[in-house]
């Protein structure tokens, strides 16, 4: 009886832990906010106009680049404390280098989600269910300096696959899959990673992220590894953040 319990003890002990979830999936956002609640307290009101006075006008980007910085140290938080549970990076889908076919399966997910957008932008606007929480808002970002530029390659292409696929595929779904069926697994990191994103942009990007959630999901389950995912995810964000507002900008 005692070996059974202790079998079950070292069985529990590799496992990711389930209360790591409250700490690292609002880290970032939770972050954005502490950042911001700091400038609003050296502004003493609203921290945009003192950013402004900063030379920082896309406020949209800005805090892409904080929430990049927040996912960096999230990830640090969760290294942190897999080599304190000696647990290895492997379980959190750091295994194996990335190969050719992960690449062909990521540039085929990048496509199907460029097409999915309009597709659901075009289903949205007919329920009236707007994008963005700014009806006048088209892009994500508007990419009016370099500043802004330089804001959104690091948080949303460098950061954000980085953070959010370590945390929400590498950790958060890796977790579930250990405790509940692969469904339910998906849906819950998925509404979950869908949730984090409405505030930044609106209720229809939220929903959009859903199916796109499903496919970085497939990507990770089936090649056990995040470097598809993060693959997919900096090819994807490249083209909404930067080379779409970009040529949007061109007179």
């Amino acid at each position: 009886m005692e070996n059974l319990n202790e079998m079950k003890s070292n069985a529990n002990e590799k496992r990711l832990p389930l209360l790591w979830l409250f700490v690292l999936t609002p880290f970032g956002i939770l972050f954005v906010y502490f950042v911001f609640l700091v400038f609003g307290s050296i502004a003493r009101g609203n921290p945009v106009p003192y950013l402004n006075k900063l030379g920082i006008e896309d406020i949209r980007a800005f805090s892409m680049f904080v929430y990049g910085i927040g996912n960096l140290l999230a990830v640090l938080i969760l290294y942190g404390l897999i080599r304190r549970r000696n647990l290895r990076l492997s379980n959190i889908g750091f295994g194996d280098r990335l190969t050719a076919k992960a690449v062909s399966y990521a540039a085929v997910a990048t496509i199907v989600a460029f097409f999915l957008y309009p597709a659901v932008e075009f289903v949205l606007k007919n329920l009236n269910i707007s994008m963005y929480w700014s009806e006048e808002r088209t892009l994500p970002v508007t990419q009016m300096d370099w500043l802004s530029v330089f804001f959104t390659i690091f948080g949303s292409v460098l950061m954000a696959p980085l953070g959010e696929d370590t945390i929400f595929r590498g950790y958060l779904l890796s977790m579930l899959r250990e405790r509940l069926n692969l469904t339910l697994a998906v849906a819950i990191s998925t509404l979950l990673f869908a949730l984090i994103h409405l505030p930044f942009f609106g209720p229809g990007l939220a929903i959009y992220i859903i199916p796109w959630s499903i496919i970085s999901c497939l990507l990770f389950i089936k090649f056990d590894s995040l470097y598809p995912c993060f693959a997919f995810h900096a090819a994807n964000n490249l083209i909404a953040y930067i080379i779409l507002p970009s040529l949007a900008n061109v007179k």
